[in-house]
């Protein structure tokens, strides 16, 4: 351990766990990259990140989950990845046969001699399951909310109690 890893300064500079907003890379083939281009439409990633995250629009945390018996696996694109593989799978949704709904992964891409990342989807299988899905993201989004709004308000709460009214 570094003796810098204790500042505050050297681990906001040089955090490596630090989450990437990585640009989209497309297929060639434009049937392909037409499917891609919906579930980018749509935010599939955004909402299975969200799902992972439990409706907590402020986390971008690895994690999996289960929503109607599929599995739900979830990666930030990171400034460093685990191995730095060039393919590296940052989100899926598989059935319990096994079939994939949706997979993207981060691309490494050297372009004039710089290595950059990339976030690519892999596979979309569109269908009546993603309007359940996104739904589902969208309530863990209101109900999180719900959540926070009553924390503040029974902090609030506590906060005055001892300054109300009192009739004894």
């Amino acid at each position: 351990m570094s003796f810098l890893s204790g500042n505050n300064l050297f681990n906001s500079v040089f955090n490596h766990n630090r989450v990437l907003d990585a640009p989209t890379l497309f297929s060639t083939d434009i049937e392909i990259k037409k499917v891609q281009e919906n579930a980018e439409e749509i935010k599939i990633y955004e909402s299975l990140k969200n799902i992972i995250n439990k409706g907590d629009t402020e986390k971008n945390e690895a994690g999996e989950a289960e929503w109607e018996s599929c599995k739900i696996h979830y990666h930030p694109i990171l400034l460093r990845m685990p191995d730095e593989k060039d393919n590296f799978i940052i989100g899926q949704i598989i059935m319990p046969d096994g079939a994939v709904l949706y997979e993207a992964s981060m691309r490494l891409i050297e372009e004039s001699g710089v290595i950059k990342k990339y976030r690519s989807t892999q596979q979309f299988r569109f269908g009546k399951w993603v309007d359940r899905f996104l739904s589902y993201s969208k309530e863990l989004t209101q109900q999180h909310l719900l959540e926070v709004e009553t924390r503040n308000r029974e902090m609030q709460e506590q906060k005055r109690k001892p300054f109300s009214e009192i009739d004894f």
